[in-house]
């Protein structure tokens, strides 16, 4: 009787696992893209709004058990089927970028030390000398019946110090909405509204999670809008590449000069500096995709849908991935846990970010004598100079090659 229990036992582990398997798996997930594949080309032949699709991809993800279902891409998307991974996909794992090898973990790493390197900059230039006012500072701005919370930008304010002011004010505006005022002596003020939106009267604000309003073009009115919404209205610009060199320019502390000096501040609102208070890294990952939109190697709808941080659930993503990169440096880190595979779907989108950026660059500098590890050495700190770039970072603003990268080693990073 017990042999037979053993064996009934010995039985059911074999079909757990063989079910289990990542052949099984497989094979389930070509019989449901089998399935939905027809239903979605009749949907997408004659065309469909995000608005509509999103919802069908929703619903069908929930009816065979799917991971995921998404859209990826813009104009030539494609959509994606995930079927409950059981272990990271790029995390922990080596990757390659412009025919180098680069350490997953440690290219995560550097992006985020480049994005703290950028805020910390310009905290300490907001500081200033004794009597000199900061180029970035929180502060109020009257409105009937009384005043709104503001960040204002001078003219000349780069990107490190509006971030660095937005993350260590000392006055959150928690419920209220509150404005981001970017300031020059040629045109009158811009300023791009944020507001707090909460799904409960209970749920506590958090300044991270605040909505950046968007200027429509066509009808003047500003509101909040989706991501999907959102790469409609530039698009109807027909100016996506003027508005892209306005967006990146401020990150440098040059004045917006286009078409849409305002729509250009909120977009510089939005999908830096907001997404840059939920996550780091988008301080580096996403003026890689602006900088794509400006010398023209992506539309700027592309490049706001390429931009890590767009997805739903990319701040809690953000915070699984901080969290697994601090245990992995220390060992600490069970790779099997389910905030681990959450981290790693953020992990992908910014290494194919990265990946997409360095490979459409043309002047790239790393030596072909250079071994393996030196040439990963090479193109992190190449990155790290080319971001710097971008923001107006000048020599002596932050630490040294070699201090740069021990800290990669010996340092966590922030969220």
């Amino acid at each position: 009787m017990r042999d037979w229990y053993r064996r009934q036992q010995d039985r059911r582990r074999q079909r757990r696992e063989q079910r289990d398997s990542q052949e099984a798996k497989q094979r389930r997930l070509d019989l449901i893209v089998a399935r939905i594949r027809p239903a979605l080309e009749r949907l997408l032949r004659g065309g469909v709004r995000g608005g509509v699709l999103r919802p069908v991809l929703h619903g069908m993800r929930a009816w065979y058990r799917l991971t995921a279902l998404r859209v990826e891409g813009a104009r030539n998307f494609l959509i994606r089927a995930v079927l409950n991974p059981d272990k990271p996909v790029v995390l922990g794992a080596t990757f390659e970028i412009a025919g180098i090898k680069v350490e997953v973990d440690r290219q995560l790493r550097a992006i985020r030390r480049i994005g703290e390197e950028i805020e910390a900059s310009g905290a300490v230039t907001n500081v200033g000398p004794t009597g000199q006012q900061p180029r970035a500072r929180e502060g109020w701005l009257p409105k009937s019946g009384g005043r709104r919370h503001a960040v204002r930008a001078e003219e000349g304010a780069r990107g490190g110090e509006v971030q660095a002011a937005l993350r260590r004010r000392r006055f959150q505006p928690g419920r209220r909405s509150d404005v981001v005022q970017f300031l020059a002596d040629t045109v009158n003020p811009i300023e791009v509204f944020r507001r707090f939106r909460s799904r409960s009267a209970r749920q506590q604000p958090n300044p991270r999670n605040r909505l950046v309003d968007v200027t429509d073009p066509t009808t003047g009115k500003t509101r909040g809008v989706s991501y999907e919404e959102f790469k409609d209205i530039l698009k109807r610009t027909g100016n996506e590449q003027e508005i892209a060199e306005d967006a990146l320019g401020l990150l440098a502390g040059r004045t917006p000069r286009g078409p849409h000096p305002r729509l250009a501040a909120e977009a510089n609102t939005w999908v830096i500096h907001q997404e840059g208070h939920r996550n780091i890294g988008a301080l580096a990952t996403h003026a890689m995709a602006l900088d794509m939109a400006v010398r023209g190697e992506a539309t700027l709808q592309e490049a706001v849908d390429r931009a890590p941080m767009s997805p739903g659930g990319a701040p809690q993503e953000a915070r699984h991935l901080t969290r697994y990169l601090n245990e992995s440096r220390q060992g600490q880190v069970n790779t099997s846990r389910k905030w681990v595979l959450r981290a790693d779907q953020l992990a992908q989108r910014e290494l194919q970010m990265i990946k997409l950026w360095v490979e459409s660059l043309k002047d790239l500098k790393i030596r072909d004598s250079a071994t393996a590890q030196e040439k990963e050495r090479e193109l992190i700190l190449e990155i790290r100079r080319r971001i710097h770039e971008i923001y107006g970072l000048r020599e002596g603003e932050a630490a040294g090659a070699d201090d740069f990268l021990k800290s990669l080693e010996n340092t966590d990073v922030i969220l």
